[in-house]
């Protein structure tokens, strides 16, 4: 459903919440002001600013202010271009933080996205990397989640992707191979005494 006329906008912001559980429950509303915000725009000037406008949901009188920007990056990620927009979460900036330090990701209350922004382009350019946006976000999250795992492989409910938990309690052959080359060489790897 291309475009971001009522029901397309509404249909993509489920969709995203969903998915993702990023705890939209104007969703509605939600939608519409996604729609007032891209609404016919060049698309192709969408930028990380336009993602704040739209984490930043307008409150109904009486209500507490929250921003969505995870939601936001997410549907711009997937609905608009996923090159432009790397996936905000709590693993790709832990690993952001990991690779920059403190002073080489400058996180901003204010505009998080456009300073998440400008660390993933930092951590690219300072790295040379060649690879896609969409690679850097998987080894990002993958990275964080293992970083996580490592922290709470031991509790009874560790707060991670069953899938993920399950590849790094129990890797096959390859699957350890691959995770050993991918991760940063700080980190632990039980995975390999198994």
């Amino acid at each position: 459903m291309p475009g971001f006329d009522p029901v397309p906008c509404l249909l993509k912001a489920v969709v995203v919440n969903a998915l993702y559980g990023t705890q939209v429950f104007a969703i509605v509303r939600m939608a519409e002001h996604i729609g007032g915000i891209l609404r016919g725009r060049d698309i192709a000037a969408v930028g990380p600013d336009d993602v704040e406008a739209i984490a930043d949901l307008p409150t109904v009188a009486g209500g507490g202010k929250r921003r969505f920007v995870s939601f936001a990056a997410k549907f711009c990620h997937f609905f608009i271009d996923a090159e432009r927009f790397p996936i905000y979460d709590d693993a790709a900036r832990v690993m952001l933080r990991h690779h920059l330090g403190s002073t080489g990701y400058l996180e901003d209350g204010k505009q998080p996205y456009v300073a998440f922004c400008r660390a993933f382009q930092k951590l690219r350019t300072d790295a040379h990397l060649v690879a896609t946006s969409r690679d850097l976000d998987r080894y990002l999250w993958i990275a964080g989640m293992y970083l996580r795992w490592l922290g709470e492989r031991e509790k009874e409910k560790p707060q991670l992707n069953v899938e993920l938990r399950g590849l790094f309690d129990k890797p096959d052959k390859e699957a350890a191979k691959e995770l050993d080359a991918m991760l940063p060489p700080s980190f632990s790897r039980p995975f390999l005494d198994l």
